[in-house]
């Protein structure tokens, strides 16, 4: 198993791509360490809602298959957090407030389902403010008086 070194945790999409393209680490051992460093310094400052470390691995094995036979899509085995406004199907989208904690939804949002196309992996959903930033409709606005 590959060493991660710290400085990927800071490195750019395109660095990340070309060390995956070298065959520096797998998409697994990268996922692994993103979880890593997710689940370890998350807490800590209180940005980590939920870990999606096993369907991250998963995914992240597909990934490697894929570099196996030399295909790659804009986002190949890029390790992403999603905040936890966007719904990832079969896993709670709390919005970051309690009254929402059961709330499960069937399909994920269209931007996670971008990125998985793109063939980027989720390894976890992030803590926000309570509600914060959820869209509303323009027709539910409340009226200015």
């Amino acid at each position: 198993m590959a060493q991660i070194p710290e400085d990927v945790f800071f490195a750019s999409i395109s660095e990340i791509t070309a060390k995956l393209r070298a065959k520096d680490f797998s998409a697994v051992e990268l996922t692994r360490a993103f979880c890593d460093r997710l689940e370890r310094v998350g807490p800590r400052y209180n940005a980590l809602a939920l870990s999606l470390r096993e369907q991250a691995i998963r995914k992240a094995k597909d990934v490697d298959d894929e570099i196996k036979r030399d295909r790659f899509r804009a986002l190949t085995g890029i390790p992403y957090g999603a905040k936890d406004l966007l719904a990832v199907h079969g896993h709670p989208t709390t919005w970051g407030a309690k009254p929402y904690a059961g709330q499960v939804f069937d399909d994920d949002a269209r931007v996670i389902e971008k990125l998985d196309k793109a063939g980027a992996i989720l390894i976890g959903k992030l803590a926000m403010v309570e509600l914060a930033d959820i869209a509303i409709p323009p027709h539910r606005l409340p009226v200015p008086v």
